[in-house]
């Protein structure tokens, strides 16, 4: 009788501990579901800006960006400094492969999804979550990024 207690006793806190293990990951994580719809473009994430690369500063870790745009209809700003690091998903055309940072070069039109909330200065300061590379600019060469 005492070892079927204890089985029953240790089989509900292993159920426990693992429910509880499950909630925290997917509340931290992005899942391959999640990840898809981004690539896909059909993110429930808003545009934060829509614009022209201007500059393009190297960083520690990654880089930052002056952009200007237009404020439109599914834009939020018109102007942003936006830190791009690794963890940064870059996309350019069909996304038929992902990007890196340093693919990204002044003159470009590039669409930016801020990761959490953003510095409301002005410009608006934050770090990017997803940039989508929309035009090259033809000129664009390494010696003007840096």
């Amino acid at each position: 009788m005492k070892r079927l207690l204890w089985i029953i006793i240790v089989f509900s806190l292993l159920i426990t501990v693992g429910y509880q293990r499950k909630e925290n990951t997917n509340n931290n994580t992005v899942n391959s579901k999640q990840i898809a719809k981004i690539v896909k473009g059909k993110s429930n994430y808003k545009v934060g800006i829509r614009g022209v690369v201007k500059s393009i500063t190297l960083e520690k870790d990654g880089i930052n960006l002056l952009l200007e745009g237009n404020l439109e209809k599914d834009t939020l700003y018109d102007k942003a400094s936006v830190y791009v690091d690794v963890d940064t998903m870059i996309q350019k055309d069909d996304l038929k492969r992902l990007f890196k940072y340093s693919d990204i070069n002044t003159g470009d039109t590039v669409e930016v999804i801020f990761e959490g909330s953003v510095a409301e200065s002005y410009p608006v300061k934050g770090k990017a979550k997803k940039v989508k590379i929309i035009s090259e600019n033809n000129k664009s060469s390494k010696e003007n990024n840096i």
